[in-house]
């Protein structure tokens, strides 16, 4: 631990990750969206980068995606057909909302 953080500088602290963290969080810079991940690169002699990543090819596969979705949920004890039913009526509420009001 020592050798990584203070001679070859490629860990950090718990300090430095929550400032890492936080500058993540607060700054609007790093506001891109999905589709992708921030990675905290090395730059230069202990200094740190985020950098935009493109994820792995297999995290496009929507099969995958799906199976790993049905398994945790059911791992969770969440009802998927519920909550999708759910998903589908919050989603759907604004735009009946929208309707009523401009019919008046």
């Amino acid at each position: 631990d020592f050798f990584a953080r203070n001679v070859f500088r490629v860990t950090e602290s718990v300090e430095g990750g929550g400032a890492l963290l936080a500058s993540m969080a607060a700054n609007p810079e790093y506001y891109g969206g999905s589709s992708g991940y921030w990675n905290n690169e090395l730059s230069g002699y202990g200094g740190h980068a985020f950098t935009a990543m493109r994820t792995s090819a297999e995290s496009y596969d929507e099969d995958k995606a799906a199976r790993l979705y049905d398994i945790s949920a059911r791992l969770v004890g969440v009802d998927v057909n519920a909550a999708e039913k759910a998903t589908v009526d919050a989603l759907r509420q604004p735009k009946e909302e929208e309707a009523i009001a401009l019919a008046m």
